[in-house]
């Protein structure tokens, strides 16, 4: 408790591709077998940490950090999409058969739910 009220928010913005390859890599790190091994990103899209990495540089650290023994599903849900790169986000996350929605509406919410319990199936 101690820790927490000693620590300050930093002005840099988002660091979106950078948590998404580290919530990938956690999920692969402690994977366990037997059981869903699922990464779940709610964002509005944009990568706001100019020191971060770029959309090229996750998709190759993700084709990096993909263990087909270690199998994890990724999937991104993006609100309100209009000013986040969509195309080139689902092409990143196709380094590890990612899958990528995108929702306007609260409403949608439960659904996007379903499809990741249920396994993130393509379709």
């Amino acid at each position: 408790m101690d820790a927490c009220g000693r620590l300050s928010a930093r002005a840099t913005g988002t660091g979106l591709y950078d948590t998404i390859l580290a919530a990938y890599t956690a999920a692969k790190e402690t994977y366990r077998p037997g059981v869903p091994n699922r990464v779940l990103v709610f964002t509005d899209g944009l990568n706001k940490d100019a020191s971060s990495m770029t959309l090229a540089q996750l998709k190759t650290n993700l084709a990096k950090a993909h263990d087909p023994k270690r199998p994890v599903n990724l999937s991104v849900v993006i609100f309100g999409a209009e000013n986040a790169p969509v195309e080139a986000m689902d092409d990143a996350l196709g380094a590890v058969d990612g899958y990528l929605d995108t929702l306007k509406e609260a409403a949608e919410v439960p659904a996007v739910f379903i499809h990741v319990a249920a396994g993130g199936l393509h379709g």
